[in-house]
């Protein structure tokens, strides 16, 4: 079994919160060191990766994956199961849940970013959003500056001048408003402009998936999961 299935396996099994809880609780070194932990098969992976590891970056994927599954600790095993089979037996996706999650948090910059990416799944797990959805947003994460994110998602504004959001343009979160443009012949007719042109400025405005985001990503949410 790979990395991929036993993280499948760990998201659907009914013992994902005492597994959580425990990923929580204790330091990676005394992970490593736990031999009560190495029976869970996706633990006991990660234990052999990180002993084996030559730098820091498998250390720290472990703890972005501890990140990830605390967000899912406490949603129904019921629910988990049936979510993730349902996608796995979709022939709208080719890549399985668990393979595409590992993808998905190995970019994550950091822990706080692969908890940020825990927080949609599970809003994916409770139908909050479509899995399409989780796959759009968790790029979203992805391409977007940390600060650049937070900002986005701790405001409120509705719409924007396009020279203030032109980090969003390309993420789907807003979308890009032609501006009204006038033109009347000039009265003056010595004027070297035959014409007047008016318009306003390009607009950004916030689309329903950017406006989802903020329901669950936004600070006030994060004690209403």
């Amino acid at each position: 079994m790979g990395l991929a299935d036993k993280l499948e396996t760990t998201i659907r099994d009914e013992s994902l919160q005492e597994t959580a809880a425990s990923l929580a609780e204790i330091g990676l070194d005394t992970l490593l060191d736990d031999g009560i932990l190495r029976d869970i098969p996706l633990i006991g992976t990660l234990i052999g990766i990180a002993k084996s590891a030559v730098n820091i970056r498998d250390r720290l994927f472990i703890a972005k994956l501890r990140q990830f599954l605390n967000e899912l600790h406490d949603v129904p095993h019921e629910t988990r199961d049936e979510m993730i089979r349902r996608i796995n037996d979709s022939p709208e996706f080719e890549v399985n849940v668990g393979e595409k999650l590992l993808y998905i948090t190995e970019r994550c910059s950091d822990h706080v970013e692969a908890a940020l990416i825990g927080r949609l799944f599970r809003s994916f797990l409770e139908e909050r959003i479509t899995y399409r959805e989780f796959l759009r947003l968790s790029r979203c994460v992805d391409k977007l500056m940390p600060d650049d994110l937070h900002d986005f998602i701790a405001s409120d504004w509705q719409r924007e001048s396009a020279a203030d959001a032109t980090h969003l343009l390309q993420t789907g979160l807003v979308y890009l408003e032609d501006p009204e443009i006038r033109v009347e012949d000039q009265w003056d007719h010595k004027s070297s402009d035959r014409y007047i042109v008016e318009g306003s400025e390009m607009t950004v405005y916030v689309t329903e998936l950017g406006m989802k985001m903020r329901s669950i990503l936004c600070p006030q949410s994060s004690g209403n999961k």
